[in-house]
């Protein structure tokens, strides 16, 4: 179909899961789709051009809007796959398939699995909140302690590299939501 070429090829499936549905006039709902079959084209895909980000935006925007969260396993496999790459941006499609576990699938023990894989990225240009997902995650759970721990260690070990704003976003998060709910005996310095 694509004479040898990756690039036609990949951008042929992209089109495709474009447009899966919506042909000779009719139009099939998102919850009537196989999602295993459509994780294994985005995989497909994937080995075709592993750089664009054609079909995960396809997958987390288009596909992640099923009605039916049990359905986006396949998405989300695919989503920690490609977010997983520590090159350019990648990071983001492991942040959105963060988002689709705990506020879609209502699943938090997914979704902080997914948290610590997106924290753990060695890009260098992964964002604060990204190394922070696991901590809102972790309180919302009950565990503010660790929360605590977890924001604590990012401050300290990143102060010299963040924007003053991230810097004070943190302050501010420790000492006015997290203290709040913790045992933690000693208070930092800065929540004076």
């Amino acid at each position: 179909m694509s004479l040898g070429d990756s690039q036609l090829a990949y951008r042929s499936y992209a089109s495709l899961l474009q447009n899966f549905g919506n042909v000779d006039a009719r139009s099939i709902a998102l919850k009537d789709y196989d999602y295993n079959a459509l994780g294994e084209w985005f995989m497909l895909s994937d080995k075709l051009d592993s750089r664009s980000d054609a079909v995960p935006m396809i997958a987390a925007h288009y596909y992640g809007a099923v009605q039916d969260p049990s359905m986006l396993d396949p998405v989300l496999d695919y989503l920690s796959v490609v977010g997983s790459r520590p090159d350019g941006q990648k990071w983001r499609w492991l942040g959105h398939a963060v988002y689709l576990a705990r506020h879609q699938q209502k699943d938090n023990d997914k979704a902080l699995k997914l948290a610590y894989l997106l924290a753990e990225n060695k890009n260098p240009n992964l964002a604060a909140w990204a190394k922070q997902m696991p901590v809102f995650i972790l309180r919302d759970q009950g565990d503010p302690d660790l929360a605590y721990k977890i924001m604590l260690n990012i401050l300290i070990s990143n102060v010299d590299t963040m924007h003053a704003d991230e810097i004070n976003y943190m302050k501010d998060y420790i000492c006015n939501t997290l203290l709040e709910e913790t045992k933690v005996a000693e208070t930092p310095p800065f929540c004076g």
